[in-house]
């Protein structure tokens, strides 16, 4: 049985994963509410720079990896679902 959802921006009114990418079903975000949304509700979330991926474990990575790419203006979380039993 799969763990239920609550609404978060990634979410559509049929509670429904929405995917900007049909192919890989991740979704790429600059907000870091989203991220941390995503993540409480069980999803990966990930880092993004131009040279490569990582995965956050804890709200304190998001907001930190949030601060640091801040300041090179550069803030992109991927959030990919998970099947969560």
């Amino acid at each position: 049985m799969t763990k239920q959802r609550t609404k978060i921006p990634a979410l559509d009114d049929n509670g429904k994963f929405v995917y900007k990418d049909k192919q890989t079903r991740d979704i790429q975000t600059h907000d870091i509410s989203c991220a941390v949304s995503a993540y409480k509700e069980g999803y990966e979330v990930y880092a993004l720079s131009p040279s490569n991926a990582v995965r956050l474990f804890s709200i304190e990575e998001i907001e930190d990896a949030y601060e640091k790419q801040a300041t090179a203006k550069d803030n992109l979380f991927l959030i990919r679902e998970v099947e969560i039993k």
